[in-house]
């Protein structure tokens, strides 16, 4: 009876440490045009991750309302969807994304550095840029910032 008992407590505890990782761990999307490399893939938040890969996948899509829903709220607040639109139909097509590095700004602001390739618009031939990406944190939400001189906030 002993022997029994410590052997069910033994694949309890088994059965729980095998669990509990995956409960914690954050799963994010995959992507078909969005990598990670090292120090970005260890250092961004699972939940970071999670935002980003939507929204440029959803920019690799040309989908403004979801990248619009993704945008931070007093981007929104100044930004209507139409003029949202406006500002990025003649955007390039990202078809190619690698976050390389993240930066804290402040607590719940960092800034990604990355490459990105885009298909332009009017030319349709393929641009590499290195843009740097903002997003923020708001109660427990990430949110991308539209980086305009108009719009500087950080």
């Amino acid at each position: 009876m002993k022997i029994a008992s410590k052997a069910g407590i033994i694949i309890a505890c088994f059965i729980f440490l095998m669990v509990l990782p995956s409960c914690s761990r954050e799963t994010v999307p995959k992507s078909k045009i969005v990598s990670w490399v090292d120090p970005a893939r260890r250092e961004v938040p699972g939940g970071l991750k999670k935002a980003f890969v939507k929204y440029w996948d959803a920019r690799s899509r040309l989908d403004w309302d979801s990248t619009y829903r993704l945008e931070a709220p007093h981007v929104r607040w100044l930004l209507s969807l139409d003029d949202y639109f406006a500002r990025h139909r003649m955007a390039g097509k990202p078809k190619k994304v690698v976050v390389k590095r993240m930066i804290r700004l402040y607590p719940g602001a960092v800034e990604l550095e990355m490459d990105l390739v885009l298909e332009d618009a009017r030319t349709l031939k393929d641009e590499t840029y290195t843009p740097r990406d903002y997003w923020i944190e708001l109660s427990g939400r990430w949110y991308h910032v539209e980086k305009n001189p108009l719009l500087r906030f950080f």
